[in-house]
């Protein structure tokens, strides 16, 4: 099986976002279990687990799998958000400052769309709380130099 296709019902990186992170982390685990050495998709799953460990509080370990993913896809934007988030969901602003600073000068443009997703920062999960990747990533930005 390839980590890109999966053989359970439901993208698990949905159950993260819709209030079941761990059942979500235990789909993207198996994915990434299954997944071969070459899969171009890696990238994402890291991602995806580190976002499901987010939500469930575990700090250091979304900070591990997000930088796992930066080794991957050391030029995407997205990583460079997550890792801003997670900084910041964790308290260090220093780091958060950084990579949201990078984030601004990679792409202003997605940038500014992850400022205006009220969806992802509203949603009625995490006891009517909202995701807190989504949260630590507005955190960041509110945070770091224009």
């Amino acid at each position: 099986m390839r980590a890109s296709h999966w053989c359970f019902p439901g993208p698990p990186d949905l159950l993260a976002r819709t209030g079941q992170p761990r059942q979500g982390l235990e789909k993207i685990l198996q994915t990434i279990r299954a997944a071969t050495a070459n899969d171009p998709s890696i990238g994402y799953w890291y991602l995806f687990a580190a976002e499901a460990e987010l939500e469930l509080g575990q700090d250091q370990a979304a900070l591990d799998w997000a930088l796992r993913a930066d080794t991957f896809m050391p030029d995407s934007p997205l990583v460079k958000a997550w890792l801003a988030s997670i900084y910041a969901t964790a308290g260090d602003k220093a780091a958060a400052a950084k990579y949201a600073a990078v984030l601004r000068k990679m792409s202003p443009t997605r940038t500014l769309l992850f400022m205006k997703k009220p969806m992802f920062t509203d949603a009625k999960v995490n006891d009517g709380q909202g995701l807190r990747i989504f949260k630590g990533l507005r955190l960041a930005l509110g945070a770091s130099p224009s």
